[in-house]
């Protein structure tokens, strides 16, 4: 080889690349988290709330609904959900999922197992104020039992009213 010539080029160090697939990963973690906890809910239904309804004032359950569109319900049966408001309806449930998270929470659950235990919901919302929350369930309705004791619909939908309890 003569001195004018050149040596070709030698590649990066290991040390380089592995600096930059390590950056790389971290962004891409970052990202999914930052995506994942982006606000998606309503910030009006945001906050801890006490719910009753106008058939059954005596029952309460405690709503807390999370900025990213989670919320967890307590209640006779508790659970975390996802929710979200479209349009005029309240909902939370599997309904609310998004179909990414969907796809990755029915993965997840077929590798984890377990069951989805979530109760599927969807209210129309009838009035929104800062501390109170009045909504119509589309799906449930007021319950009485018959002759012989058991407890059949009346076809007249449940009114929830949330109420914001100060955190």
């Amino acid at each position: 080889m003569e001195p004018t010539e050149q040596a070709p080029s030698t590649p990066p160090p290991r040390r380089r690349r592995r600096r930059w697939l390590i950056a790389a990963l971290v962004l891409v973690l970052v990202s999914g988290v930052a995506w994942w906890q982006w606000p998606r809910g309503d910030a009006r239904f945001v906050g801890k709330w006490d719910v009753t309804s106008v058939q059954y004032p005596d029952e309460h359950e405690e709503w807390t609904l999370h900025s990213n569109g989670t919320g967890r319900f307590d209640g006779y049966f508790p659970q975390r959900a996802p929710w979200l408001v479209r349009e005029n309806d309240f909902i939370f449930g599997r309904k609310a999922r998004r179909p990414f998270n969907a796809r990755l929470q029915d993965f997840w659950t077929s590798i984890a197992g377990g069951g989805d235990h979530v109760t599927d919901s969807i209210s129309e919302i009838l009035l929104v104020e800062p501390n109170q929350i009045r909504m119509r369930s589309r799906e449930r309705t007021v319950m009485t039992q018959d002759e012989r004791g058991r407890w059949v619909s009346t076809g007249k939908p449940i009114i929830e009213i949330l109420t914001r309890i100060p955190e």
